[in-house]
């Protein structure tokens, strides 16, 4: 884990903005790109927790929710509205070399793009969608 005092030395709006391009990029494989886009929206829902708590300085310990993967959580501390972001997808199916598995923490999606691991269609376009739905949110909300 990188240890850094000062919020502002990250550049997280940036990040947003810059993972966000990896989606469908060219050449990038889709697992690639949702994982990038993933990310894209993690940075980008940091860089409204950092504003909303008017955050100098970053959390001391990698247990902190600023140093956690669990978009949902990130999420609920910022309190949008449920006009806002429904609900996160929950009961996700993956598929390993031994056959389907019942997975329920959203926060590990990442994983499952970045080890090769297959999510149902369905799923994948029900976490698709929401992570789209949370980056129009971060759009929104970083305006005001």
């Amino acid at each position: 884990m990188i240890t850094i005092s000062n919020c502002s030395d990250f550049k997280l709006e940036d990040a947003w903005k810059r993972h966000k391009r990896g989606e469908g990029m060219q050449g990038l494989s889709e697992p690639s790109g949702h994982m990038l886009f993933f990310y894209a929206v993690e940075c980008g829902l940091k860089h409204l927790l950092v504003r909303k708590n008017k955050m100098r300085n970053c959390p001391k310990s990698g247990k902190s929710l600023f140093y956690q993967h669990d978009l949902g959580r990130i999420l609920r501390e910022i309190e949008p509205s449920a006009a806002e972001v429904r609900q996160i997808p929950s009961n996700l199916r993956l598929t390993l070399g031994t056959g389907p598995l019942r997975h329920t923490d959203f926060s590990d999606v990442h994983l499952a793009w970045r080890y090769g691991l297959t999510i149902d269609p369905d799923e994948e376009k029900k976490i698709l969608d929401w992570l789209r739905a949370v980056d129009r949110f971060i759009t929104n909300r970083r305006t005001l």
